[in-house]
C-alpha cells in the first residue's frame, strides 16, 4: 500500500507543479511589461554624449546597467544596435533608422555593473544614407531580465536636439 501512495503523491506532483509554475511565469510576465517607463527603471539607465549634434552626426549613447544581474536586449533597432532612436513628431515618439542588414536578430547581454557604448548612425545599416530630420530626440532602450520571460522594461535617454 505504502509503495501505491508514494506513486500516487509523485504522479499528483508531477502533475501539479507544472500548472504551479505556468501560473506562476503569467504573472511575473504580467509585472514590468510596461513599455511606456520613463527615465531609470531598476537601475538601467540610457545617456546620450551630448546636448545636441548635427544631422550627419553619430550619436554617441551609453546604457549602464546598474542591477546587480545581467540583462539581455535584441539588436536591429537603429543602425542595427540596441537601442533605438526616436524622434518627436506632433507630440508622439516616432522611431528612426533601423537595420537593413538582412540577418537575424541577436540577443544581446549586458553584464551587470556595465557600460555598453552604443554608436548611432545615421547611414549603418542602411540602404541609403539618410541624415538624421532636425528636431526633438531620446533614445529608447528595452530589455528583459532572463530570456525566460517575454516581459520587458524600456528606459529613456533626456531628451536632446539635432539641429
Amino acid at each position: 500500500m505504502t509503495g501505491w501512495i508514494r506513486k500516487g503523491v509523485l504522479c499528483g506532483l508531477l502533475i501539479v507543479a507544472p500548472i504551479i509554475s505556468l501560473a506562476a511565469c503569467g504573472h511575473a510576465a504580467g509585472e514590468g511589461s510596461d513599455v511606456s517607463t520613463t527615465g531609470p527603471t531598476q537601475g538601467v539607465v540610457v545617456e546620450v554624449g551630448a546636448a545636441s549634434y548635427a544631422t550627419s552626426d553619430t550619436i554617441a549613447v551609453t546604457v549602464r546597467n546598474d542591477l546587480g544581474v545581467s540583462i539581455i536586449a535584441t539588436d536591429h533597432q537603429t543602425s542595427c544596435t540596441i537601442v533605438q532612436l526616436q524622434m518627436q513628431v506632433n507630440g508622439a515618439w516616432q522611431n528612426q533608422g533601423g537595420c537593413a542588414l538582412g540577418i537575424a536578430t541577436r540577443q544581446v547581454p549586458l553584464a551587470a555593473g556595465s557600460n555598453t557604448a552604443v554608436s548611432v548612425s545615421p547611414s549603418a545599416g542602411q540602404i541609403k544614407a539618410n541624415p538624421w530630420p532636425a528636431g526633438s530626440y531620446r533614445v529608447a532602450f528595452t530589455y528583459r531580465a532572463s530570456a525566460a520571460t517575454d516581459a520587458s522594461e524600456t528606459v529613456y535617454s533626456a531628451p536632446f536636439t539635432v539641429k
